[in-house]
């Protein structure tokens, strides 16, 4: 009806003039890169380990903007910044999968310790699992290419289900990528309810692939310790290991803000191509869950993956990440949500696309 019509054109009108999410995280994603390439330029090195942090560390936002050209950036068409966030992000990638595959690969997860018999656990949900866990143990420390530490152990959140947290030992200049988010690859086609469901552990990119970290780390260590049963029954490859022991594969530990902090860390989108070396291939941290076919993958994609990025200047600190819930569902009891209006804004347009 010429009714029905009318309110379709006003919502794809208002669509149009609502400026989307994603737009605005690629904005802030290439001002923290280029404020990263920036001060390595500003300080004559390639070397973030020699940047004078003294001189050069700030929380400012404007700061960031006014050495970012953060009005050249929003000139930009989304096809440019996005190619500029690839480029910064891809350099940085390389250089952490070529120290990955130097040492040969590591687990930097903490062993689990149950307290409670296998078999029972095996009737537990992951929730109530995580209560009847020794998560005390840290994990091992790893040491980044720009040389601060990384390490997996207990939050210093005061929360009885913050479990583990991701520290740093040391300085990060912001728009470094620290690391990679682990876990299952779900196509967009192909996501069941039980993963989505009750589930703290995954990450949902823009293009709606989902990442499950959920029992990374434990697949990782029971893989590790079955590792020559199952060598000798399946005729597994040592390199089919090597998926669990990409060292800065933690981001899946990195706990949401308590109110009275702010998130350090922002996650991004990332796609390894399908030139990527075989000696890197290995040690990608996700598996797909189901390959998805040529018409709904990417011919130029071989794996879909998520980055994690500093947004800003850390110190010796516990990494946090706003894990951005829809505010449409019930908040579990430790969420807290920084930016009510942004987190509005964002759900709003996803809804509509």
């Amino acid at each position: 009806t010429p009714s029905r019509r009318m309110a379709l054109l006003r919502k794809v009108v208002d669509y149009f003039k609502t400026p989307s999410q994603k737009d605005t995280d690629l904005t802030l994603m290439l001002m923290y890169l280029n404020h990263r390439k920036n001060l390595l330029k500003k300080y004559d090195t390639s070397d973030p380990k020699l940047v004078d942090y003294e001189s050069a560390t700030s929380d400012s936002a404007q700061e960031i903007q006014k050495l970012t050209g953060i009005e050249e950036i929003l000139s930009w068409k989304n096809s440019k910044k996005t190619s500029a966030v690839t480029q910064l992000i891809d350099e940085q990638v390389f250089v952490l999968m070529e120290e990955v595959a130097k040492i040969g690969g590591l687990n930097p997860y903490p062993k689990p310790q149950y307290q409670t018999n296998a078999e029972k656990l095996n009737l537990l949900t992951e929730k109530e699992k995580r209560k009847l866990i020794d998560i005390f143990n840290p994990g091992v420390p790893i040491t980044h290419p720009d040389g601060f530490k990384l390490q997996a152990r207990k939050s210093n959140i005061d929360h009885p289900e913050s479990g583990y947290g991701v520290f740093i030992d040391g300085k990060i200049l912001p728009g470094t990528v620290i690391g990679f988010y682990p876990g299952t690859v779900y196509h967009p086609k192909n996501i069941p309810m039980d993963v989505v469901k009750d589930n703290e552990f995954m990450t949902c990119r823009y293009d709606y692939t989902l990442i499950d970290g959920r029992e990374w780390d434990k697949l990782a260590y029971n893989r590790s310790q079955e590792f020559s049963i199952m060598l000798e029954r399946s005729g597994m490859q040592q390199n089919d290991l090597n998926m669990f022991r990409n060292p800065y594969a933690i981001a899946n530990y990195i706990n949401h803000p308590p109110p009275d902090k702010e998130a350090n860390v922002v996650l991004h989108e990332f796609d390894f191509p399908i030139a990527t070396p075989d000696k890197f291939k290995m040690y990608i941290p996700n598996i797909w869950n189901k390959k998805p076919g040529f018409i709904w993958g990417k011919p130029d994609a071989y794996m879909s993956s998520v980055v994690c990025v500093s947004k800003k200047f850390i110190e010796n600190d516990e990494l946090l990440l706003n894990y951005r819930y829809n505010p449409k569902n019930p908040y579990p009891e430790w969420y807290h949500q920084p930016d009510e209006e942004e987190a509005k804004q964002r759900w709003k347009v996803r809804i509509r696309n």
